[in-house]
């Protein structure tokens, strides 16, 4: 057996001894812990990420969104699933439709104007012409009583007079209804004016 040349150290140890085996366990087994957590983590965020079932339910705060209006959408602003507040611009309906609604209202507002300054001057007129006939009835009225003490001779010119007193009353009758009728259609078209509005059946 030889000796060790002098001036070397000594031996190195064998691997065995350098790293003791229930070392080299409890590292595997500290490993593989980490390693399962890990996992298990990974696993956790990708169910909760995009998570797969074959029986499956989702249950989230849900809010219906309605607008005052209806119509296509011509702007949309929002993507599926984005986080939005209150006051955000979702999306925009074709204002088109309602653009020329308003236009057709306002056109018709204006002839109703026209229509109501016209139905004022036959107020007026009819208001006048009531006056005149009725003056005129009571002229022909005074001369009809004036004709009935006078000789049965003019019979004839009593019943032209009468004749033209029933026309008289005839139109005095008609002409006031048509101011009836225009002073209730100006009352009733009065109050949309102030309110901008219009009825379909104006």
């Amino acid at each position: 057996m030889s000796e060790p040349a002098p001036g070397a150290g000594p031996a190195p140890e064998p691997a065995s001894r350098r790293f003791p085996l229930p070392l080299v366990g409890r590292v595997v087994g500290i490993a593989i812990v980490v390693s399962a957590l890990v996992v298990s983590a990974l696993t956790w965020r990708l169910t909760d990420v995009h998570p797969r079932t074959d029986d499956a339910a989702v249950r989230a705060n849900v809010v219906g969104i309605a607008p005052h209006v209806s119509g296509p959408i011509v702007e949309l602003h929002v993507v599926d699933n984005q986080r939005v507040k209150a006051g955000d611009l979702l999306f925009v309906v074709d204002p088109r439709p309602y653009e020329a609604r308003l236009s057709r209202m306002r056109a018709e507002l204006a002839l109703t104007r026209k229509e109501v300054e016209a139905l004022e001057r036959s107020v007026s007129s009819a208001a006048a012409e009531v006056t005149r006939r009725e003056a005129g009835l009571k002229a022909a009225e005074a001369d009809l009583a004036g004709k009935e003490t006078m000789p049965p001779a003019v019979d004839a010119e009593i019943a032209r007079l009468e004749a033209e007193r029933a026309a008289v009353e005839a139109s005095v009758v008609r002409l006031e209804a048509e101011r009836d009728y225009a002073e209730d259609y100006l009352k009733r078209v009065e109050p949309l004016l102030a309110k901008q509005f219009v009825t379909a059946d104006r």
